[in-house]
């Protein structure tokens, strides 16, 4: 943001992008506020009588670029005169699209200028209304003008989609709905930190005191409603992850749930290999696998409550019993605890027994690895009261202050010293106005400060998903990416990078973890393996590899089962390479770029024609830490 000032020898009207500011009056000054980015700005005698256009460029080291464009405009009578002879020419509102050196204005059916052709894109007049884009310095960004081109939205918003009656828009946290015969508001969702690249978007409302997840898609309909307390991003295997009654599923594209991991990149290739030996297969999910809509809503509840279902009698929740149904919300149920909320307060049954005034909990647990079906350890309890955040322990003691905007759990486990065999699922991700921290729920303190925009924590699990070793993160610190070891402190890469691709896969024999990241206009590869052939006392020997000299590099997917594999295609220039890491022997500075399309490339990786082969070269050293 930056003070815009305008002088003048005469009076006179200031308009920015067609917007009418201000009067200048002689030996006065007008000041206005605007964002970074380019701007069209007119001035006007006071009859409305044009003085001139000009392009006002501010940039972050307040200062302004002023030039006069008033002559360049000479050119469009020459664009607007093709329009003349062109039958196909249709007005709406009495306005017509016309197009001049790739931007988009309007002409009257005079064939004037009715707005200036500032536009990346138009759409044509409906009501009286337009959708219209324009490119700033950090991206293209749409809004709503009517015919004299006065902007009727109260900002400029990312452009994420449309359909026929709809179009999704999105500022800041928030998507915004509108429907096209108006452009009016007709629904809006808070972002679920949406990546986009699914097919769908995690989105969730304030629902009276509850946060409620579902997905929506690109034109903002509801495609999988909003019934669960958790819903993650869809993965390449189009499966995303919800949570409902403390139990996590993995729901399909079209809403059907499924065992959490069964339907997973494991069993898509054991089937392959079972096809592959002739082994029969059966291509439907399997009992086991899927879920019917009555076992969604009531599944993986323990045996004390056999025959008692969670029912819904108008706005209460209760089991079927003879009792009427008199709890708000079921929060999380397991073999050892039942948590439920009832006029405000959260109840814990269990061991524990405790009661909180809050809108919702989580429980927090510690346990020896991890267990495949019950937790063993509560530790903490993560409170929400009027959309605020905070910690306290099982006697009610504050560990964090109910004043932060979210937090976020993690499978961030470190070590307990006095006892060797446990982990502590400690690390959690704590927000604050867009901001976010690492906390230690153990030690009660900050790892790192309040100056980060995203974290995702890169964990260490062994093949049964039992924490083998302190994790590291890839953080994101003014609008760059970076990777910082278990310490927090130790860079490992620093914040140079503007974007990243991540993705973990498991098999039988290893864990692989893929990073891409952009940086200005290269792209690298990070590998990771994990061994588990191996020893405990070997994991020091993770292996980390960077090669950031590449023009482009695509996660290979399998299109029969569209998971994401291993292996990574590599451009330079015009020649492509498969980095090929299947059993830990990929080497992303030793690749053979001998592939002339990313088409030949997916063919050699399906089998469908035979590799090339070249010489080997020698291999460099890899970054070790």
């Amino acid at each position: 943001m930056a003070i815009v000032k305008f002088v003048t020898d005469e009076n006179c009207q200031v308009f920015i992008d067609m917007e009418y500011v201000g009067n200048v009056f002689v030996g006065k000054m007008l000041k206005t506020s605007l964002d970074i980015g380019s701007y069209l700005v007119e001035v006007k005698y006071p009859d409305g009588k044009s003085i001139g256009k000009y392009t006002l460029v501010v940039n972050p080291h307040d200062t302004q670029l002023l030039e006069n464009i008033s002559e360049k405009f000479n050119g469009i009578d020459t664009a607007i005169n093709i329009h003349k002879n062109d039958s196909s020419l249709r007005f709406y509102h009495q306005r017509a699209i016309f197009c001049y050196k790739g931007n988009y204005g309007y002409i009257d059916n005079q064939y004037k200028i009715a707005i200036e052709p500032i536009y990346s894109f138009v759409e044509n007049f409906v009501n009286g209304l337009a959708l219209v884009k324009k490119i700033f310095p950090d991206g293209e960004k749409a809004t709503v003008i009517d015919i004299n081109g006065n902007i009727c939205l109260n900002r400029w918003y990312d452009y994420i989609g449309g359909g026929e009656k709809t179009v999704l828009l999105k500022s800041e946290e928030i998507f915004f709905v509108l429907s096209k015969d108006n452009y009016s508001i007709i629904n809006q969702y808070l972002d679920a930190k949406y990546d986009g690249k699914g097919a769908l978007i995690p989105v969730h409302q304030h629902i009276g005191v509850d946060d409620m997840y579902g997905f929506i898609d690109q034109t903002g309909t509801e495609i999988i409603p909003l019934i669960y307390d958790y819903a993650s991003n869809f993965s390449a295997n189009n499966l995303a992850t919800v949570k409902r009654f403390g139990e996590y599923n993995e729901v399909d594209l079209n809403g059907n749930l499924y065992r959490y991991g069964i339907h997973s990149y494991n069993s898509e290739q054991k089937k392959r290999k079972k096809i592959e030996n002739g082994e029969p297969v059966d291509t439907n999910p399997t009992n086991k696998e899927f879920l019917s809509k009555d076992e969604s809503l009531y599944r993986g509840f323990p045996s004390r409550y056999v025959n008692r279902y969670p029912v819904k009698k108008g706005f209460y929740w209760g089991f079927n019993s003879d009792e009427e149904p008199c709890w708000d919300r079921i929060i999380y149920i397991s073999n050892s605890y039942l948590v439920y909320r009832k006029n405000g307060i959260c109840n814990i049954v269990g061991e524990e027994n405790i009661t909180i005034e809050a809108d919702d909990i989580t429980l927090v647990f510690s346990w020896e690895y991890r267990p495949t079906d019950e937790f063993l350890y509560l530790l903490y309890i993560v409170v929400r009261k009027n959309w605020k955040y905070g910690i306290v322990d099982l006697n009610k003691n504050t560990i964090l202050p109910i004043d932060y905007d979210f937090i976020e759990l993690t499978d961030a486990h470190i070590p307990i010293e006095s006892q060797d065999a446990r982990m502590s699922a400690d690390i959690a991700i704590v927000w604050k106005n867009n901001k976010c921290s690492l906390f230690n729920m153990a030690k009660g303190e900050f790892v790192v400060t309040f100056e980060f925009e995203d974290i995702i924590v890169n964990e260490n699990f062994d093949i049964c998903l039992n924490p083998i070793m302190a994790p590291s993160f890839l953080m994101k610190k003014n609008g760059k990416y970076g990777l910082i070891a278990d310490d927090c402190k130790t860079v490992i890469l620093p914040f140079e990078y503007d974007n990243i691709d991540y993705y973990v896969v498991n098999d039988d024999l290893e864990r692989c973890e893929r990073v891409i990241l952009t940086k200005k206009g290269k792209m690298g590869i990070i590998q990771k393996y994990h061994y588990y052939n191996r020893s405990k006392e070997c994991w020091k020997d993770i292996n980390v590899q960077l090669d950031e000299q590449n023009d482009e590099c695509v996660f290979l997917e399998d299109q029969e089962s569209k998971a994401k594999l291993l292996d990574v295609a590599v451009r330079k220039d015009n020649k492509w390479a498969i980095f090929n890491c299947s059993y830990g022997n990929g080497d992303v500075n030793n690749l053979s770029f001998i592939y002339d399309s990313i088409d030949e490339v997916n063919k050699v990786h399906q089998g469908l024609i035979i590799k090339k082969t070249v010489p080997k070269k020698s291999t460099s050293k890899a970054i070790r830490f």
